[in-house]
C-alpha cells in the first residue's frame, strides 16, 4: 500500500469520526427537544428496544456487540445528562 493510498483511508476515517460527533450532537439535540414534551427522563424499555435493535445491527454487521452495548449505555447517560441541564433551566 502507497503513502498516498494509506493517506486516503486515514481521510475516510477521519471523515467518518466527524460524522459520528455530528450525530451525536444531533442525538442530543433531539433528546432535549423531546425532553420538553414528554414526563419521565428515562424509558427504559425504549432503551432495551434500542441495545436490542442495534446489537442485533451490529451482529449482522461483524461489530463487537459488546462494544456497541457500551457506546449505546454512554449515548444514553448523555441524552440523560443534556436533558437534566435543560430542566434546571426552567
Amino acid at each position: 500500500m502507497t503513502i498516498e493510498q494509506i493517506a486516503a483511508i486515514r481521510q475516510k476515517i477521519d471523515n467518518i469520526d466527524e460524522q459520528i460527533v455530528d450525530n451525536i450532537a444531533k442525538r442530543t439535540k433531539l433528546a432535549r427537544e423531546l425532553a420538553q414534551h414528554k414526563g419521565p427522563t428515562r424509558d427504559l424499555n425504549r432503551e432495551h428496544g434500542i441495545l436490542t435493535k442495534v446489537k442485533y445491527q451490529a451482529s449482522i454487521n461483524d461489530v463487537d456487540t459488546k462494544l456497541i452495548d457500551t457506546i449505546f449505555h454512554l449515548l444514553f447517560n448523555n441524552s440523560i445528562i443534556a436533558i437534566k441541564k435543560i430542566k434546571n433551566k426552567w
